[in-house]
């Protein structure tokens, strides 16, 4: 699969966060709620691939929640395990 992936690095003279996009051969496959499939990016990316209102999710990879905050920075590797609740209301 092929993936157009983002990749920051900082240069040495400037503080300035630089953004650099890059396509790239990915063969990650991630388990989510006990169903296996092939995704490359984070977290924020996987639930909005998903068609999931983040603002109603909670996320654990590997056994560990991870925390709203860092979802976009939290990429998903091969072999990880998601697991994803939704949060519903009800009368």
């Amino acid at each position: 699969m092929k993936t157009l992936t983002k990749i920051y690095t900082k240069s040495s003279r400037s503080c300035r966060q630089r953004q650099l996009l890059v396509l790239m051969e990915v063969d990650s496959l991630i388990r989510i709620n006990d169903k296996e499939m092939e995704f490359c990016g984070n977290v924020l990316e996987l639930l909005l691939s998903l068609n999931l209102n983040p603002q109603v999710c909670a996320v654990l990879v590997n056994g560990e929640i991870v925390k709203k905050e860092m979802w976009e920075n939290f990429l998903l590797k091969d072999g990880d395990y998601v697991e994803i609740v939704s949060f519903v209301g009800g009368g």
